[in-house]
């Protein structure tokens, strides 16, 4: 086919489908037997993402599990046949624990005897509480409106206004007004901030429209390994005015894929 002569790959690293499931399979599993390491989310079997975890079953024998059917004995969980739980590959979004009102047999914040495949922290470091700090020319400014000196002029246009700790979307407010932002009252507003507005270009072109593309890179670090790894991407389609399923459900043409970049 015309254009798609040469190597086409969606793997980095210089990894291709078998070592790159490997990778995986220490990032997940680390050097447990697979029965004691569990997928955890809530009510895994109507999770939207249900299909990767039936792949993780299917490629690394690792089960989805609801947290509520753990059990704890001192500092070690269990699942409920008694197999010991050594590792957890975590799933659960906190919005749909407290959503839910859900009771767990334990804490997160226990000093549980389990390894974290990543610890819950890490989500909320990396990818929530630091994104006002970052100050690249490629990453949107952001502000946490406890230290805004004032509104700025162009606010209602180039600005989105965010919960710092949303997930998928949730609260995201694309176009705020100035009431919006001061009916945040001074207590919370440590935990919001406002972030510049990106403008997706319909770069794909549908039988009915344009489809705007946003491309993730995957890093996984296993235990040993000190940094992480870009092994393989994300691709994410929408149409609407945010990306995400939940955002998109009316539209044809979006959800999740995968790009491939030429290697030679």
């Amino acid at each position: 086919m015309e254009g798609f002569d040469g190597d086409w790959s969606c793997w980095f690293s210089g990894y291709e489908r078998d070592s790159f499931l490997e990778l995986a399979r220490r990032t997940i599993v680390g050097d447990h037997d697979p029965a004691e390491v569990i997928l955890m989310d809530i009510d895994p079997p109507r999770q939207k993402t249900y299909p990767d975890f039936a792949a993780t079953k299917l490629l690394f024998n690792v089960d989805a599990i609801d947290p509520t059917h753990l059990v704890k004995r001192g500092n070690r969980l269990f699942r409920a046949d008694g197999t010991p739980v050594r590792r957890i590959y975590n799933r659960v979004v906190f919005d749909e624990l407290l959503k839910k009102g859900l009771e767990l047999p334990f804490d997160y914040r226990d000093a549980l005897d389990v390894e974290w495949a990543p610890h819950p922290n890490w989500y909320w470091v990396w990818s929530k509480y630091s994104l006002p700090f970052l100050d690249h020319p490629s990453v949107p400014r952001a502000t946490f409106v406890s230290d805004l000196d004032g509104v700025p002029d162009d606010f209602e246009s180039r600005y989105v206004l965010k919960p710092l700790f949303s997930f998928a979307g949730g609260g995201v407010n694309v176009e705020p007004t100035r009431a919006d932002l001061d009916a945040i009252p001074e207590d919370e507003r440590h935990a919001w901030c406002i972030q510049e507005k990106i403008e997706y270009e319909p770069a794909l072109k549908a039988p009915d429209g344009g489809v705007k593309v946003e491309i993730r890179m995957m890093f996984l670090r296993p235990d040993d390994e000190a940094k992480p790894i870009l092994s393989q991407n994300l691709v994410r389609l929408s149409r609407g005015k945010m990306l995400g399923v939940d955002f998109n459900k009316q539209f044809t043409w979006v959800g999740s894929s995968v790009a491939l970049s030429q290697t030679s």
